[in-house]
């Protein structure tokens, strides 16, 4: 039972995290011998990229070395994930597709029409590292994207003019949306009556994840759908997951008011999530290898 505590406290401080830096006291104890544990492996990679974020926040734009330094620190971020994925054998387990109507969530739309059939996992556990990795390859492949930007203003290896350079590298950010429709898939099983009530508690932090990718797409149909979701975990008994829900709206509005479409194709999201789809796309090998055709 002590173990099981261990595991969620430390997920509480790194999940709700994401976006900024641990304090030193937090740090510390998020880093402690993992004995082994998956999840707080993940975890502890994870703890890595808040200061990330917080250079790509304070950087000088005009320092061309800098933004270089971030994104080979987000490239970085990148292979620490898919080596611990590899070590742990993270695709190994069947990964199946059903109905999400077979999960019984009445009160949620089903997943079939905006993101494909529900994924059905052999295990919570397998669920939780599952949709923790996904959710931070969301986070790390947005990173890389901004990062690419930056580098790409300077070197302008293709000669356009700067205003043209933000839609380049754009696979990326076409690679967290992908990654965050696949956790999307996996909410059905995650939100069943059976399941641990930790697993619902992580679930309302890894949904602001996503809300924010489809905010900043303008993807208005899987927005909400997510809002229901959070709805849901709310009326189970977790009433913080309200204010999340209120957070994502927040961030809905300020991107819509900043144009965000304009910078991220939502035709193009679609096209690349149905590609997927028909492609029997269920593991990150794969998505890694996506093409940028999908951008034109």
């Amino acid at each position: 039972m002590d173990a099981i505590y261990n595991q969620l406290e430390k997920v509480t401080i790194v999940l709700p995290s994401t976006g900024t830096s641990l304090s030193k006291v937090e740090y510390d104890h998020v880093m402690e011998p993992t004995n082994g544990n998956p999840l707080l492996e993940l975890m502890q990679i994870s703890a890595d990229i808040g200061p990330i974020f917080s250079a790509m926040r304070s950087i000088d734009h005009s320092d061309p070395e800098a933004c270089q330094a971030l994104l080979l620190s987000c490239w970085g971020a990148r292979e620490r994930l898919h080596y611990w994925s590899n070590e742990r054998h993270l695709g190994s387990s069947p990964l199946l597709e059903c109905a999400s109507a077979e999960f019984g969530n009445t009160d949620i739309p089903p997943t079939e029409a905006l993101f494909g059939q529900a994924y059905l996992f052999v295990s919570q556990d397998d669920a939780v590292l599952r949709l923790t990795f996904w959710a931070q390859l969301v986070i790390v492949h947005k990173l890389i994207y901004h990062a690419h930007c930056l580098v790409r203003l300077h070197t302008n290896e293709y000669g356009l003019p700067s205003a043209d350079l933000l839609g380049l590298g754009g696979e990326d950010i076409l690679l967290s949306a992908q990654y965050a429709s696949m956790i999307a898939r996996g909410i059905p099983y995650c939100i069943q009556q059976s399941m641990r009530s930790s697993m619902m508690h992580m679930m309302a932090f890894i949904l602001s994840t996503i809300s924010t990718t489809f905010s900043d797409f303008q993807d208005r149909g899987r927005f909400d759908w997510l809002q229901q979701v959070f709805n849901h975990v709310a009326g189970s008994g977790f009433e913080y997951a309200a204010r999340l829900a209120e957070l994502a709206r927040d961030t809905w509005a300020h991107q819509e008011q900043s144009g965000a479409e304009g910078s991220y194709s939502t035709s193009s999201l679609e096209r690349f999530i149905t590609q997927s789809h028909d492609e029997g796309s269920r593991n990150e090998e794969y998505l890694e290898r996506r093409h940028l055709s999908f951008l034109t």
